[in-house]
């Protein structure tokens, strides 16, 4: 089960991920791209 809480499209997204922990997903968008970055706390 993965429980997704969205506080700003710009902003990070925090993702609960209830088997592995605690998780940040930062959305970077530059250009045309999109960029995600995938961080465990």
């Amino acid at each position: 089960m993965v429980q997704f809480g969205v506080s700003n499209f710009n902003e990070q997204i925090n993702i609960q991920n209830l088997a592995s922990g605690n998780y940040f997903v930062k959305l970077i968008f530059n250009d045309n791209s999109l960029n995600l970055k995938l961080i465990k706390n």
